[in-house]
């Protein structure tokens, strides 16, 4: 009967062995999502202006010159997102005014509100 107690005791013993060696090596295996870098600009085109071109000044107000690219961005964040403001963003053009060779002119309070839309995006888990 000795014999058995010492031999069911190594036999739990080697379970458990192999049991902790498998579960240490699994914890190595995390898959996380990558850092965002926010630092870099994104391309329009071979352009890399992040779709952003330059400043209008208007009287007392300075839009932002932004390209089609930037616009389309915009109207794709607020089919996603603008539901979350208070009152909801539901007109992707309010904000935005034509303007000369295809630009378009933002102002500051929708330059906010893309900033923070834009934020929200990269916060998203991937799916």
């Amino acid at each position: 009967m000795r014999w058995f107690r010492g031999k069911f005791a190594f036999v739990i013993f080697a379970i458990a062995a192999v049991l902790f060696i498998v579960g240490f090596s699994l914890t190595g295996c995390t898959v996380s999502r990558p850092a965002i870098d926010t630092t870099l600009p994104s391309f329009d085109g071979s352009a890399m202006n992040s779709g952003m071109v330059g400043w209008h000044t208007n009287g007392e107000t300075i839009q932002l010159i932004v390209t089609p690219h930037w616009r389309e961005r915009y109207t794709n964040l607020v089919a996603n997102f603008g539901g979350r403001f208070h009152p909801p963003l539901v007109d992707p053009q309010r904000g935005l005014t034509p303007f000369t060779n295809g630009t378009w002119l933002v102002d500051d309070e929708h330059l906010s509100k893309f900033n923070t839309m834009n934020r929200w995006r990269r916060e998203r888990p991937p799916l």
